[in-house]
């Protein structure tokens, strides 16, 4: 059940739908930054799994497992959880009551992927650090607010009031 938790497949809808639903000028610049380091954590772990093309440690014949995914470096696993962990550590802080059970989470996600014999440790290890880069980057290409608050009225088309299209 742990690798559901933080599958790429299952985080982004869910994403697109947490914005949509709160619908949070406030949060907005959060929720978008959020998405664009769990787009850019999806793209790097694809395009260096393509490249380096490092096989699984067991075939597996899981009904259940979601994606087509057969190849082990790096973890995308261990790089969204460390993504998502390190986000909001440092990007968008959280009370540090939180912390523990975030970092237990992470740390859980990547046991869980080597109990299960999915990945090797160095896939692990190569996902905690590109989990780690993806929130740097996030943090250094960080969108304003106003930004952000554009972004989804544009592609929401969601109008002000006051605007010269308001009636």
């Amino acid at each position: 059940m742990m690798q559901y938790s933080c599958h790429g497949l299952i985080w982004i809808p869910l994403w697109i739908g947490f914005i949509w639903i709160l619908n949070s000028k406030s949060l907005y610049q959060m929720q978008i930054n959020f998405f664009i380091g769990l787009i850019l954590d999806v793209l790097a772990v694809a395009i260096i799994k393509a490249i380096s093309r490092r096989r699984r440690p067991v075939k597996t014949e899981d009904a259940i497992e979601i994606g087509p995914d057969k190849f082990s470096f790096p973890s995308g696993h261990a790089s969204r959880a460390f993504y998502i962990f390190f986000f909001f550590l440092f990007n968008w802080p959280i009370h540090f009551i939180f912390v523990p059970f975030l970092a237990t989470w992470a740390v859980c996600v990547t046991v869980s992927r080597v109990m299960m014999r999915r990945h090797h440790l160095l896939d692990i290890a190569a996902g905690v650090v590109l989990g780690l880069i993806t929130s740097f980057f996030i943090g250094l290409i960080y969108l304003e607010e106003s930004t952000c608050t554009d972004l989804v009225w544009w592609l929401t088309d969601e109008k002000l009031d006051g605007g010269e299209y308001h009636v």
